[in-house]
């Protein structure tokens, strides 16, 4: 149980993994530093940066352990959870701040319910006055939908340990513990800085596309989802496909007839955003910045079939 008067709070241990995040982890310590739950232990892993991370984390009162090799986030996190001393673990990204009663939401389910997990419901937009990053995922709450998520935010690390923690090699999807079962979603609220530029944006989008080809699972139901394959939308490109060929009509207008009824839906879905937020520039931000993030897709998809 938490004993916030006697300081006798079970001791729980943030992991987080860090590449090349001088421009964040100072913020995201000094959040974690300012956090109610009064027993914390902050493991920073330097995943092999090539800034200032490590200098700038070593200036905190936090361990910091820096790898020569970047083992990517979930191996990150393994190595973290491996030196951490607590008996709940925490995983958080290095580009996040937090709400000061973000663990003590985490942690205090697990204590007094018994369950394994938890993840956070409230996850928003920390860089919201930049355009991309806003059009990158609008604040939107609650974050996780349903009481029970496949992503843990916190867990038992006996529970962690006997699992076999991350599997890395399922790239950005590595964060997935289904294996544990469900975490339960809590109140908890966070802050997370999202690609602030069609550079970055498309850079994650690649290695996001990587990932989709060594998860195909995951790929089809995110195909699924996806509003491109809504039975409108099909139906109206099986019509025009038709059309195409009955007249002849060649392989470049069909091309330019794709493209145009993307661009088409694209501007539904952007006009719904900019009455909800009232922003006109989404008409045109979104359009392109979901271009961008489906090209980056494609690419590393097609780069990891090829390897």
């Amino acid at each position: 149980m938490i004993d916030k008067k006697n300081n006798l709070s079970p001791l729980a241990s943030v992991v987080i993994t860090a590449f090349n995040e001088e421009n964040y982890i100072m913020r995201c310590i000094n959040s974690l530093l300012k956090q109610t739950y009064n027993n914390l232990e902050i493991i920073i892993i330097d995943n092999g940066s090539k800034d200032n991370t490590y200098d700038i984390a070593k200036k905190f009162p936090v361990r910091v352990i820096r790898l020569e090799k970047n083992l990517g986030p979930g191996g990150g996190r393994n190595f973290g959870a491996s030196k951490a001393k607590g008996k709940i673990l925490i995983f958080v990204d290095a580009d996040m701040t937090f709400d000061k009663n973000y663990i003590l939401d985490l942690v205090d389910p697990i204590l007094k319910k018994n369950i394994v997990g938890t993840s956070h419901r409230y996850e928003l937009v920390a860089n919201v006055n930049q355009l991309w990053a806003r059009s990158w995922s609008i604040n939107r709450i609650p974050n996780t939908v349903g009481e029970w998520s496949g992503v843990f935010r916190a867990v038992k690390k006996d529970k962690f340990i006997e699992s076999g923690g991350f599997d890395s090699s399922k790239g950005y999807f590595d964060d997935d513990l289904s294996k544990l079962g469900k975490a339960l979603v809590v109140k908890a609220k966070c802050y997370h800085n999202n690609p602030e530029s069609l550079n970055e944006a498309f850079k994650h989008s690649i290695w996001v596309g990587g990932s989709f080809y060594k998860n195909k699972n995951i790929l089809k139901n995110y195909l699924k989802k996806y509003s491109f394959f809504s039975p409108l939308v099909l139906i109206f490109f099986i019509f025009s496909l038709l059309v195409f060929i009955h007249y002849n009509m060649g392989l470049f207008p069909l091309l330019i007839m794709i493209i145009f009824l993307i661009l088409i839906v694209l501007e539904v879905f952007s006009f719904k955003r900019v009455i909800k937020e009232k922003r006109g520039e989404y008409l045109y931000s979104i359009p392109i910045l979901t271009i961008t993030k489906l090209s980056g897709y494609l690419i590393g998809f097609v780069k990891e079939m090829v390897k």
